[in-house]
């Protein structure tokens, strides 16, 4: 697999029915008379109309089928996750029986009320005669609003309402965050085989928000689980064949005789590409060990490394907790504990899991590894029906905050992020006020005192309706240039990156934040390229159309305006072949290291770990150069990165107060009230984690974990292979190849941290 995965954090600012079922008895329609039944029939006809316009409750997943003018169209919106963001696919399968023809597919909200806003999402499909072609129709996740519309257009422009169904997104997750699960599997699993992942997902989600934190809180109406959150699909279901769809699932699990003979490349690749940006694998069935399962080790490219890089469980950890049902959590809380007692998770009513699936509890129960910023976990056996207790030890064997969505990216994209500001462009959007207090000042001095001692002395005061006026206009056009002047035509952007780039299997995850003056054309962005929105206070989606027509991911410019702030969070992927050479030393105290920089970007600053007691560090080192480190006390590394850190540090422009209370935006209001804020921050995400290791240069040796059976962190060590593996850090000051959605932007302020791994 030659794939190259980028993760990219971005702040943009500019910058019919039988007269409605109605029938009438014989003495009725004699006594209402012809006159009166010609009433009641129009009246009953109006309102069997009025019904078919209404909306009518829709689940969120489902299947409809439909044909009108020889096309036949199937739509399978079932799919768990997305409560925070992410992309929602609408799997489309088009059969056209009739003549060659072009096919728009959109989706769009039932109606434009601001708080059930969804973006207008539509691409140009054609079919040729007598085929059938499966597209994916990835529906970005970014506001309240749930309830929407399918449909398809002929090339005139006209709707094919033969096609036309209804398909919801998830709803909102609130204050809540849960973890969703995707099953793919032609094994006939239903409710009862997964009731106990989901009753181990409900006791996390109360655990994390201190249960009876949510009742110390209050438990409120709307603040429930109002759903299942998990699915499972068959792998002949039209499966997604892009990474993006997806990116707002936590847990992916396929069994895997299916991952080995009934997905197709294509599939399995955009599950590994997803894996690597954050997600949880979870294969299940294979019959023996991972380290041993030889088609597994060479798909990924760790055959040479199998048995080092796989680590077992620790079933030590396993323990028997009492847990939260997830139906005492949909029904409201009712009954929950104000206060959860350290060390074990209680809650009345206790739940008796069936143990006749439970798993047997040893070494080889599960194995996993990384996988860039994810983690692929690998069962012999089937972990379904499993019980609570089995699920809760797995749970909470996962990296910290990467089994629940925005905890793991440090923001929602369906509602406010309270550090907003903090991803300014220093001096960019603000008002130079004290310029134009000086010009102002100039100003009045000039059309007052001066122009009327000037006219007096001449004695030609009448001239002061002209002169005014002129002097105001010129006064005018000075400020507006200044204002060019000063803010410039170009793109400036802010980036701060993430980027680890992974040499033997030639693929790169970065993470990162921009920030341009947004332009009028709206940005274009790869179709493998995630696009989540960060919301500042009191705000939220109002319109905007993604466009997926010709091969790429097109925003229409009222995603953003100009001299307005917003900013978007992006995961990308991309090819990256370039690379890092250089011959480690035969003698641990050589002086200097030469090193090839094969990369298309200039590195400002550059450190090699060789063994955990040889560092070289040294730069600049341009691109397609070759330079020479000299040997250095890794304290010196960990010394410069800080510093880099530091001068680019996320904080508040100058002069800035920060809000102190965390607002969800306008469209949540109205829904879910204030009190459905969630409680993140950037400092629990992916970027923030990984510049932190960067800042200390700790990657490597340790694994971090949260348990949150016993509320305390925890870490353990890697494989021994993976930790002594040599792996370089480096800085750069220009973009190392992320998307930013345009052509050109000028850095301010940017920080780019690069880890290499061979």
């Amino acid at each position: 697999m030659s794939v190259s995965l980028v993760k990219t954090l971005h702040t943009i600012g500019t910058g019919m029915s039988d007269h409605a079922g109605l029938s009438f008895s014989q003495p009725q329609s004699q006594m209402y008379g012809l006159a009166g039944r010609w009433v009641l029939w129009i009246a009953a006809s109006l309102v069997g109309s009025a019904t078919l316009l209404l909306p009518s409750p829709v689940s969120a997943g489902q299947e409809s089928t439909g044909r009108d003018q020889d096309i036949v169209l199937q739509v399978d919106s079932r799919w768990p996750g997305n409560a925070y963001g992410g992309y929602f696919p609408l799997r489309v399968k088009l059969s056209n029986m009739g003549a060659p023809r072009d096919l728009t597919l959109v989706y769009e909200a039932m109606d434009n009320r601001r708080s059930e806003a969804i973006p207008r999402v539509h691409r140009t499909v054609h079919v040729e005669q007598q085929a059938t072609v499966n597209v994916t129709l990835s529906v970005p996740v970014v506001s309240s609003g749930t309830d929407g519309i399918f449909r398809v257009l002929a090339e005139n422009g006209e709707e094919l309402e033969g096609l036309r169904s209804r398909h919801a997104l998830p709803v909102f997750g609130g204050a809540q965050p849960r973890t969703s699960l995707l099953v793919i599997s032609t094994d006939n699993l239903d409710d009862k085989q997964l009731q106990p992942f989901e009753d181990a997902a409900a006791t996390e989600c109360a655990s994390l928000l201190g249960i009876g934190g949510a009742a110390s809180r209050g438990y409120y109406p709307n603040n429930q689980i109002v759903e299942r959150d998990h699915v499972v699909v068959q792998p002949t279901q039209n499966l997604p064949v892009n990474w993006i769809d997806y990116s707002g699932v936590d847990l992916v699990a396929v069994n895997w005789p299916d991952w080995n003979s009934r997905l197709t490349v294509a599939e399995r690749d955009a599950i590994l590409k997803w894996t690597a940006t954050g997600g949880v694998l979870l294969i299940y069935g294979t019959g023996k060990p991972a380290a041993s399962l030889e088609e597994l080790n060479r798909a990924l490219q760790v055959d040479r490394e199998a048995l080092a890089g796989w680590m077992a469980c620790q079933p030590e950890k396993h323990h028997v907790i009492d847990i939260i049902s997830a139906e005492v959590l949909r029904t409201g809380g009712v009954g929950l504990p104000a206060v959860l007692p350290p060390g074990a998770v209680t809650a009345p009513p206790k739940v008796k899991s069936d143990d006749s699936g439970k798993w047997n509890v040893d070494a080889e129960t599960f194995s996993y590894r990384d996988w860039e910023l994810g983690t692929i976990y690998v069962f012999p056996n089937s972990p379904f029906p499993g019980n609570a207790s089995n699920w809760s030890w797995w749970l909470s064997s996962l990296p910290r905050n990467l089994s629940q969505w925005p905890r793991k990216f440090g923001m929602s994209a369906r509602s406010s992020n309270s550090e907003f500001l903090t991803f300014l462009i220093p001096g960019v959007g603000s008002v130079p006020v004290f310029a134009f207090l000086f010009l102002i000042t100039i100003f009045t001095i000039i059309i007052g005192p001066l122009n009327y001692y000037w006219l007096y002395k001449r004695r030609r005061l009448a001239v002061m309706v002209l002169t005014v006026p002129l002097i105001a206009g010129v006064t005018c056009t000075l400020l507006f240039a200044y204002s060019l002047i000063a803010d410039g035509f170009s793109i400036r952007s802010r980036m701060h990156s993430f980027t680890w780039l992974n040499q033997q299997r030639k693929s790169a995850v970065s993470l990162s934040l921009y920030a341009p003056f947004a332009p009028s054309a709206g940005l274009r962005f790869s179709p493998e390229c995630a696009v989540f929105p960060i919301w500042p206070h009191s705000s939220g989606f109002e319109s905007g159309s993604v466009d997926w027509s010709a091969n790429d991911q097109r925003l229409s410019s009222s995603w953003f305006r100009s001299q307005t702030w917003t900013q978007f969070l992006t995961v990308e992927n991309r090819d990256e072949r370039g690379r890092l050479d250089f011959t480690p030393p035969t003698n641990p105290q050589a002086p200097v290291l030469a090193v090839s920089n094969g990369l298309s970007w200039d590195l400002e600053y550059l450190a090699v770990k060789v063994t955990d007691s040889q560092w070289y560090a040294g730069g600049p080192v341009p691109a397609g150069a070759t330079a020479e480190l000299k040997l250095v006390e890794r304290s010196d590394v960990a010394t410069r990165f800080n510093q880099a850190s530091e001068q680019a540090a996320w904080k508040l422009p100058d002069g800035m107060l920060q809000n102190p209370q965390v607002w969800t935006p306008y469209s949540m209001r109205g829904r879910y009230g204030m009190h459905q804020s969630l409680d993140t921050t950037f400092a629990q995400g992916l970027l923030s984690r990984y510049s932190a290791e960067a800042a200390s240069l700790e990657r490597g040796p340790r694994r971090e974990f949260y348990d949150w059976r016993e509320g305390s962190n925890t870490s353990e060590k890697r494989s021994e292979a993976v930790a002594q593996k040599p792996l370089y850090w480096a800085i750069s000051r220009r973009n190392p190849g992320i998307q930013t959605g345009v052509k050109t932007a000028i850095d301010s302020n940017s920080l780019h941290l690069v880890l290499g791994t061979f």
